[in-house]
């Protein structure tokens, strides 16, 4: 039963992305990297400089998407 439910669960989230346009595609991956980014430096496995530097490269590799 769990298997299906979550198999469920995939199916509507694939669902829900195939209706997104490109840029709101490219809105939420940027998202998930910035929050993954956070995290990192939140829990003190990447310092302030190494997060600012990532953020910055994310930033500049993004930039064309929005």
């Amino acid at each position: 039963m769990f298997g299906s439910s979550r198999n469920l669960w995939y199916s509507e989230k694939n669902a829900e992305w195939m209706t997104l346009t490109y840029d709101e595609k490219n809105r939420l991956l940027y998202l998930s990297q910035k929050k993954t980014l956070d995290m990192f430096e939140a829990r003190g496995a990447i310092s302030k400089a190494q997060h600012d530097e990532s953020l910055h490269y994310l930033n500049e590799r993004m930039a064309a998407a929005f």
